[in-house]
């Protein structure tokens, strides 16, 4: 089955706004309707009919198709052309050979039918909501899976041992605490993520002013839940978040677009003369 390879960086880029999104949702369900990338005879009944969006939303996706450098439109011909999603930016590989590439980390979903309705076992329609949700929850799915994670809060890295509340996912996803918990919902109800319950720790036994400030000092924590039935101290640990179906999780892939000239580049590196001539071809 065909998949597209979804830049995450590119999905981040596009995150800031519900406009923004749809906007990139909408040149990813081109991309998915298309292997040419091109969508002709692009009317406002056409869009709306073939993406489930109103009118109202129709018209407002084609006048930011017209400025936004992600798209080509032919006002003529009333065409759009979806650019490529890849990074231009050259990388290169630490080898003893010098060998430059160009490569993305990806999500690279395959035709779902959760987005595309098919006729004939051809894709037709494809829905816009569903492919906005769906790269909403790579966002978040990145997040929970990846080393690093960003506080846009409070613009640092967050690590692995550190709580990744629903407010940091929101934060990542660029989205409200609301619509996070929504999407983080329905991934569950998805079988995509398990979520375990938050719970109560007793990080201070006895609390007094000596024992407040090692715990404070040991944590970099600042505030806990005073109990003062046994004067102790309490946090709440947030709940937990891990991917459970692997098909999803294999989505998330490092895509080398050059690999097969990266790769006959470095096997026959000692024969410097044929190896630049493959490269270079």
């Amino acid at each position: 089955m065909r998949r597209i390879n979804i830049p995450i960086e590119l999905i981040k880029k596009y995150k800031g706004s519900k406009q923004s999104l749809e906007l990139f949702a909408f040149a990813v369900c081109i991309k998915m309707l298309h292997t040419n990338s091109v969508l002709t005879n692009a009317s406002l009944n056409k869009i709306a009919a073939i993406f489930h969006v109103s009118k109202k939303k129709a018209m407002r996706l084609l006048e930011q198709v017209k400025s936004d450098e992600l798209f080509d439109y032919n006002s003529s011909t009333k065409t759009i052309r979806i650019k490529s999603f890849r990074n231009k930016d050259v990388k290169q590989a630490n080898t003893k050979r010098l060998v430059e590439y160009f490569s993305d980390y990806c999500f690279s979903p395959s035709i779902s039918n959760g987005c595309v309705l098919e006729k004939d076992g051809k894709p037709v329609e494809y829905k816009l909501q569903a492919v906005y949700n769906l790269l909403r929850e790579a966002l978040i799915a990145n997040a929970i899976n990846s080393d690093d994670r960003n506080d846009s809060t409070k613009g640092k890295s967050v690590r692995k041992h550190t709580e990744l509340t629903q407010q940091k996912l929101a934060n990542i996803a660029g989205m409200k605490r609301t619509s996070c918990r929504n999407a983080l919902k329905r991934m569950k109800q998805a079988g995509k993520i398990t979520i375990s319950m938050a719970y109560a720790v007793c990080v201070i036994s006895s609390v007094n002013a000596q024992s407040i400030g090692e715990w404070r000092d040991s944590s970099g924590k600042k505030n806990f839940i005073y109990n003062k039935i046994d004067n102790s101290g309490w946090i709440i640990k947030p709940s937990e978040y891990s991917i459970s179906d692997r098909t999803f999780t294999d989505c998330f892939r490092h895509v080398i677009y050059n690999h097969k000239d990266r790769v006959n580049s470095n096997i026959i590196a000692d024969d410097d003369l044929l190896a630049s001539k493959i490269y270079m071809h």
